[in-house]
């Protein structure tokens, strides 16, 4: 996934020691530029990848390729927007910009899906025709119906 936003804030770094050696990751914040802006915090591991999220200002436009991935602990759920490329708007990449080893390729635009809206037209229906109450002779009741009122209520 891609999007789009200003960069607004940077977490705290977060360092730790696994069974493959240490490991340190920190994150962003950024806001999106739409109607109603939302905020999104992403994680990013690796002191090369922190090392160059710390070197853009804030309030920097920046676009962010991530993945999000959701896990449980505890009976409870929890999501993470990793991000896998930043770059600047208007920049062109930098030697040691981040991008991952192995990218997600798009496929070509002929197998992209079209969600062009067709031409629906609302189907149009008729009301039958009111039948009117008879007696056992076949003639036309008189019964008392209440009239319509011209109230715009809407009961």
């Amino acid at each position: 996934m891609e999007i789009t936003g200003r960069m607004i804030q940077l977490t705290p770094e977060k360092r730790g020691e696994g069974r493959n050696g240490q490991w340190v990751s920190g994150g962003f914040v950024i806001e999106t530029n739409e109607q109603y802006p939302k905020k999104i915090a992403f994680t990013v591991w690796g002191e090369d990848r922190l090392n160059i999220v710390k070197n853009i200002p804030l309030n920097s436009t920046i676009n962010v390729v991530f993945s999000i991935e959701s896990r449980e602990y505890n009976e409870r759920w929890y999501t993470d927007c990793r991000a896998t490329q930043i770059q600047p708007i208007g920049t062109m990449p930098q030697q040691g910009s981040y991008q991952p080893a192995q990218q997600m390729q798009q496929p070509p635009q002929s197998q992209q899906p079209n969600y062009q809206t067709a031409n629906y037209q609302t189907p149009t229906y008729q009301t039958p025709p009111q039948q009117q109450p008879t007696n056992n002779n076949g003639s036309i009741e008189n019964s008392a119906m209440p009239e319509e009122k011209d109230d715009d209520l809407p009961f």
